[in-house]
């Protein structure tokens, strides 16, 4: 299905990101990572994945120029969709990102097909600051329905496990069925 975007959510923490790596991994020639364009500062390599960073006065220039599918503060930091990347990733392949509430409902007001994916963790591999997870239970108020829920655990063999569920999901939707 053309316009399909599988975006995972869940708390800061809960290895989303982990989750699409290893889906790329695997799957990669079937699905594109839906990067988020971001003020905040690239903590590694691996950031490049998932974000395209730019500077505040970018950010909001391409806000006021309604160039973004969707936008939000978070942690102090602007994050948004940019409609370009998105429609880009969609031309080729199927998409997956990380995504909040907000993100999964503003992908779909602009007529993208996303199926929410809700990511939980048994295990937390790091303790997330008092803002990020305040943050966190604010964004869960925005309530969404999920099309399908995954524990990620943090201890052995819950990472591979929460990555075969993930990708045995979209398989199904690259079969051409749904």
């Amino acid at each position: 299905m053309k316009n399909m975007i599988f975006a995972l959510v869940g708390p800061s923490g809960s290895g989303k990101s982990t989750l699409i790596k290893g889906t790329m991994e695997i799957i990669g020639n079937k699905i594109g990572i839906v990067r988020s364009l971001t003020t905040r500062a690239q903590k590694d390599e691996l950031d490049a994945l998932f974000y395209d960073f730019v500077t505040q006065q970018e950010f909001n220039k391409k806000l006021f120029a309604d160039e973004l599918v969707e936008w939000v503060e978070y942690a102090g930091n602007s994050y948004g969709y940019e409609r370009t990347t998105v429609d880009a990733v969609l031309k080729e392949k199927l998409g997956i990102c990380a995504a909040t509430e907000h993100g999964v409902i503003a992908l779909m007001q602009a007529g993208y097909h996303v199926k929410a994916i809700g990511i939980t963790t048994i295990y937390q591999k790091s303790p997330i600051n008092a803002e990020r997870e305040k943050e966190d239970r604010e964004r869960a108020k925005l309530h969404i329905t999920f099309q399908k829920e995954i524990t990620n655990s943090f201890l052995k063999g819950g990472k591979e496990k929460a990555v075969k569920e993930l990708v045995d999901y979209i398989k199904n939707f690259t079969k051409g069925g749904k």
